[in-house]
C-alpha cells in the first residue's frame, strides 16, 4: 500500500477515532490495508432520525462495522441507525441484562425526563443530580451516584432512567435491589445451581453498569455485607466499573443500620465497626452522594 493511500485512511472520520483510541501505527494500518480498503470501499453511513425505508445498505438495516483488536482489523455487521430509528426500545432490552421490573413499563431516559420537569424549589434535588449526572457522562466519570432520601420520592425511578440512558449508550447495565440480589444468591447455594449463582455474582462484578436498588432495606448479615456486597463493591471500585445505589439512609445512616442490626459485645461490635466502615468506605470511593427530596409520589 502507497504513503497516499495510509494518509487516505489516516484522513478518514471514522478511521481517526479509531487510530486515536488505540494508538494505531502505520506499520499495522499496512498489515491490515486490504480489510480497511474493502471496508471503506463499501462503506454507507445511515443518517440518524430517518425510517427504514431511506436504508441505503445492500441489506436494509444491517450497516458495516469495522473493528480493532489484537492488531487485527475485522469488518463485522450492526444495527444501522434507520433500524435503530424504527426500533427505539432496541438498546434497551438489549442491553439491560437483568432487571427485577418490567423493562417495557418504563421507556424514556434522563434525557427525556428532563424535558418534563419544571425548575421549582421541589425538582431542586432532581435537577441538581440530572446536572450531576451528565457531567460524569460528558466527562466519562466512572463513578456513580448513591441516591437517598425518603420512602417514595423518586430515587428508584430515577435509576431506572439511568438504566435505560446507559443502555442506550451500549452499556451492559443491571438492575437489581439489593433483597433480590441476596435472594438470587442465596436460592442457588446448593450445589445443582452454583454455576448459576457464580454466573449471576461474576455479572454483578463485571457488568459495565451495576445499579443496587433499595440497600439498606435488606435484611443485614455478616455474609451479605462482608462477603457478597464487599466482594462486588470491592471488585468493581478496583476496576473502575460504575456503580449506583438509591437508599432510604444516608451513607452514615446505612453505617447505623448496619451495626446495629443484632446485640453484639463490646468486643464484637469494636470489629463489626470496622467491617462496615470498609464495606461503605466502598460505596463512598464509588458513587457521590445525592440526597432527593420530595413528597412521597406513591400517595
Amino acid at each position: 500500500m502507497d504513503v497516499n493511500s495510509i494518509e487516505d485512511i489516516k484522513k478518514n472520520p471514522d478511521m481517526i477515532s479509531l487510530i486515536n483510541k488505540y494508538n494505531i501505527t502505520d506499520e499495522t494500518l499496512i498489515k491490515n490495508s486490504k480489510v480497511i480498503s474493502s471496508f471503506l470501499k463499501d462503506y454507507v453511513f445511515c443518517k440518524s432520525n430517518e425510517p427504514l425505508v431511506n436504508c441505503k445498505q445492500l441489506m436494509k438495516g444491517v450497516q458495516q462495522k469495522l473493528i480493532y483488536k489484537n492488531k487485527i482489523f475485522y469488518i463485522t455487521s450492526k444495527k444501522c441507525n434507520h433500524w435503530l430509528y424504527e426500533n427505539k426500545f432496541y438498546k434497551f432490552d438489549e442491553n439491560i441484562l437483568y432487571c427485577d421490573y418490567d423493562k417495557k413499563s418504563i421507556r424514556i431516559t434522563l434525557g427525556d425526563y428532563v424535558k418534563t420537569i419544571n425548575e421549582t424549589p421541589k425538582n431542586l434535588t432532581v435537577l441538581n443530580f440530572l446536572e450531576k449526572f451528565k457531567k460524569t457522562i460528558d466527562t466519562s466519570d466512572w463513578k456513580g451516584f448513591y441516591l437517598h432520601g425518603a420512602p417514595g420520592v423518586g430515587k428508584t425511578y430515577l435509576l431506572k432512567l439511568v438504566a435505560n440512558t446507559m443502555a442506550g449508550l451500549d452499556k451492559k447495565v443491571i438492575f437489581v435491589s439489593v433483597n433480590k440480589l441476596i435472594k438470587i444468591i442465596k436460592d442457588t447455594f446448593n450445589n445443582t445451581f452454583a454455576n448459576e449463582r457464580n454466573n449471576f455474582f461474576d455479572k454483578c462484578c463485571d457488568v459495565d453498569v451495576l445499579i443496587l436498588d433499595d440497600i439498606g432495606g435488606e435484611v443485614v448479615s455478616d455474609w451479605s455485607r462482608d462477603e457478597l456486597l464487599f466482594g462486588i463493591l470491592n471488585y468493581r471500585m478496583e476496576n473502575k466499573l460504575t456503580t449506583h445505589f438509591s437508599s432510604n439512609f444516608s451513607i452514615k445512616e446505612l453505617e447505623d443500620n448496619y451495626l446495629n442490626q443484632k446485640l453484639k459485645t463490646s468486643d464484637q461490635k469494636s470489629f463489626d465497626k470496622i467491617k462496615t466502615l470498609r464495606f461503605t468506605e466502598r460505596i463512598k470511593g464509588s458513587a457521590y452522594a445525592v440526597n432527593i427530596k420530595g413528597s412521597n409520589k406513591r400517595y
